[in-house]
């Protein structure tokens, strides 16, 4: 998913709905404005999309380095801290759509904010009557998945391996989303089942970072069993 949010010139179709990403002109007046609180203010589409288009540059690469199991440098890492007020503006403007509160959960969950990155999950999991597209069935999956692993870190392993479950279900041959449930399973001490999921991940992506990295410390404590 090279762009990870995409242009949407209609408030009322999610943003899911076309992932590809289409280009927008940026100009000057199209940027947001500043409220007296000084949060950035969405107010038109115009404006919104060019707040997109900012968003889009901004994620891409930190985004892309986390799926891949790659750790953040201090670029991504300012990169994101960018991106935050940004994305929370598209949020206000558009507080019923699923793909913006997913990313702006991400954002917040690389940033090290635990806390805003479960309301923003929680919400993309509100709206999910909102959007009964197959995009919008995607984002909800989506929000799971990523949901459960901020969950992992935080302790919930039981409700942690309920949402990466329904991740997997909803997109078995998704690499990501079961090396999401294999981390839960490790936790809930059944590494019978998270080296299989492990073992799908790898055959779905032999060069998979993260289901490698935990492969290899599960195989110490998968050998003390035998």
């Amino acid at each position: 998913m090279s762009r990870l949010l995409t242009t949407n010139k209609n408030r009322n179709v999610a943003i899911g709905a076309a992932i590809a990403g289409l280009l927008v002109v940026v100009v000057l007046s199209n940027q947001p404005a500043k409220t007296p609180e000084g949060q950035l203010l969405v107010t038109t589409s115009d404006s919104y999309n060019a707040t997109l288009q900012k968003v889009n540059d901004l994620i891409a690469s930190p985004f892309d380095k986390d799926r891949a199991g790659v750790s953040l440098d201090d670029t991504d890492l300012r990169k994101l801290r960018e991106a935050s007020p940004l994305i929370d503006s598209l949020g206000r403007y558009h507080p019923t759509n699923i793909v913006t509160f997913v990313y702006a959960g991400k954002i917040y969950q690389l940033l090290g904010d635990a806390e805003v990155a479960e309301a923003r999950f929680k919400q993309a999991l509100a709206n999910e009557k909102n959007d009964l597209s197959q995009a919008g069935v995607d984002s909800v999956i989506e929000a799971k998945a990523a949901y459960s692993q901020l969950l992992v870190l935080s302790g919930k392993y039981a409700e942690a391996f309920k949402l990466a479950d329904a991740a997997v279900k909803g997109h078995p041959e998704s690499p990501s989303y079961l090396a999401a449930r294999a981390s839960a399973e490790v936790q809930l001490k059944d590494l019978a089942a998270a080296n299989r999921d492990l073992d799908a991940a790898l055959k779905l992506q032999p060069d998979f970072v993260r289901a490698l990295r935990l492969k290899k410390l599960l195989s110490p404590a998968t050998n003390t069993q035998r």
